[in-house]
């Protein structure tokens, strides 16, 4: 549920990005979580670390429309985005100019390697 195109981001960002709101109910309280980009296919949001470990339900809004999926959330679970977004095939991994580190542009040791992921854990104090 989106719109055809992602708007651009602003800041600071905002709870609701070309007419998309997430909300987010765990522990028996609503939170909002800030979408960074919103098309009919594909969300992603940032998940506010006030939201507690447990079961929760996330409800899309979009043009007077809304949307639940229940899903459970962990203190940390870290993954690396995938070159196909799919979750499988080689993962986000660059050097240091953010060029792609394939099997012919290996990382060397000593080299810097930036790993594109989520679910590490959440925000302390926040």
């Amino acid at each position: 549920m989106g719109p055809a195109q992602s708007p651009s981001l602003a800041f600071p960002l905002q709870t609701t990005l070309g007419g998309v709101s997430l909300t987010v109910l765990a522990g028996g309280q609503s939170y909002n979580a800030i979408p960074l980009f919103v098309s009919p296919g594909q969300i992603n949001a940032v998940l506010p670390s006030a939201v507690p470990a447990g079961s929760a339900t996330l409800t899309v809004n979009y043009n007077g429309a809304s949307n639940a999926a229940s899903f459970q959330i962990v203190a940390h679970s870290f993954g690396i985005f995938t070159m196909a977004q799919s979750g499988a095939g080689p993962g986000v991994i660059e050097d240091a100019n953010y060029n792609q580190y394939t099997f012919t542009h290996s990382a060397l040791a000593g080299d810097v390697a930036i790993i594109w992921g989520t679910g590490l854990t959440r925000v302390q104090g926040k």
